[in-house]
């Protein structure tokens, strides 16, 4: 394995615990301060944010195999 390889192997799993912690995060808050104003379209949000933090992970941990 290459350097580079190492390094975007990392990135992408930073990256995807990144997102899945932000993710967190934001179904945390909304369930603090949601009201009839929040986008109908949050869950679908969380759903794919949550999509992309596990792929970006699976991703990085695959690249170092």
């Amino acid at each position: 394995m290459s350097k580079i390889d190492i390094i975007a192997a990392i990135l992408f799993l930073v990256i995807g615990i990144w997102q899945i912690f932000i993710t967190i995060v934001y179904v945390k808050n909304l369930k603090k301060n949601a009201n009839k104003s929040t986008s109908p379209f949050a869950p679908i949000a969380m759903w794919s944010s949550i999509v992309v933090g596990v792929a970006l992970t699976v991703l990085g941990i695959s690249a170092f195999l």
